[in-house]
């Protein structure tokens, strides 16, 4: 690709005396990152060149320039955002100075972000306690952009090239998380994820698990009822259900077992169902003598809803007055 039709990406140094500047370097240094986009640095001229004694690399190269619209395609680019003196750079060490610049350069990138100066941001690592000042006063980078933004909502979305993962609740202490977590909250953030699937990925059909709150999901309300009362109803409201029954198509999901818990599941008033509930309860019987009730139990639910589909067949069939005139079953 031509450089001049890259984008250009600001890259925020992060912390000074955090990891954050010596992988930026280092990742800069190989020129692949050149080869994808036009990087901008907001960081310190000065602390990077120490920087570049530091870890070896003072054959690599970059332009300073008063603003991102100045860029140069072809090379990496460096925007100062340091207003004070100098000071050292000690590894490890928590300092107000090095707090303070990486506050600038991420308002300093921010703000040209807005403006469409850069079409995108990285941001290396910050201290979360030492940028905190009266003019940041936020847990993390989400929050901070989030107020920049004017979002009420956003999600915090970890890529790889195998996993997506978002986050419902972020930068809160454990102990605050049941008390955070809503359908509304749920809800907002499924989409947010939807959305981003569609649209950033180009996945025209995304397929979201969702995990539990609490261990083993809940267990249907014997370790904990987030599941049943918050989780779980947002899933069936907002997502759409992956089995196919009464459409056109047929399921590719792994029937019949996975059928009776699936919310789509419609099923035939003379279908084996006997069958498939006496396979389960022979199969929990087996695991009882050979493990234990935890591996026994893992298709309890399974198990319920099998019988229950049993139940209301068996009553549809009395009410309908239906036979089965040949059984499948035998």
């Amino acid at each position: 690709m031509d450089n001049d039709f890259l984008p250009k990406i600001g890259i925020t140094i992060g912390d000074i005396n955090g990891i954050g500047p010596e992988v930026l370097l280092k990742a800069l240094a190989t020129q692949r990152v050149n080869k994808i986009c036009s990087p901008i640095i907001y960081g310190s001229g000065k602390h990077l060149s120490k920087y570049k004694q530091f870890v070896d690399l003072n054959q690599w190269q970059y332009v300073t320039i008063p603003d991102a619209k100045q860029a140069n395609p072809k090379n990496s680019n460096l925007i100062n955002c340091g207003k004070g003196d100098f000071f050292e750079i000690e590894f490890g060490k928590l300092d107000p100075k090095a707090g303070q610049l990486a506050f600038e350069c991420l308002k300093r990138a921010t703000e040209d972000l807005k403006k469409g100066d850069i079409d995108g941001l990285v941001t290396a690592p910050i201290s979360k306690e030492n940028i905190q000042s009266e003019a940041f006063k936020f847990p993390g980078h989400t929050e901070y952009l989030a107020k920049e933004f004017e979002k009420n909502q956003v999600l915090m979305f970890m890529i790889s090239e195998d996993i997506r993962i978002g986050v419902v609740t972020g930068h809160i202490p454990i102990d605050l998380v049941k008390k955070k977590l809503t359908k509304d909250l749920i809800s907002a953030k499924l989409k947010i994820m939807l959305e981003s699937l569609k649209i950033d990925f180009g996945i025209s059909k995304p397929k979201i698990a969702v995990l539990g709150l609490n261990p083993h999901a809940g267990e249907n309300g014997l370790l904990g009822d987030e599941e049943i009362n918050i989780i779980n109803p947002v899933i069936d409201k907002t997502c759409t259900p992956s089995g196919k029954c009464g459409s056109y198509s047929f399921c590719g999901q792994m029937s019949p077992l996975a059928c009776y818990t699936c919310s789509s599941f419609q099923a035939w008033v003379d279908g084996p169902h006997e069958v498939v509930l006496e396979y389960l309860l022979k199969e929990r019987e087996r695991l009882l003598e050979i493990t234990d009730y935890r591996i026994a139990s893992v298709n309890d639910k399974t198990i319920m809803a099998v019988a229950q589909v049993v139940k209301a067949c068996q009553e549809y069939k009395e009410q309908n007055r239906i036979e089965v005139i040949v059984d499948v079953a035998r």
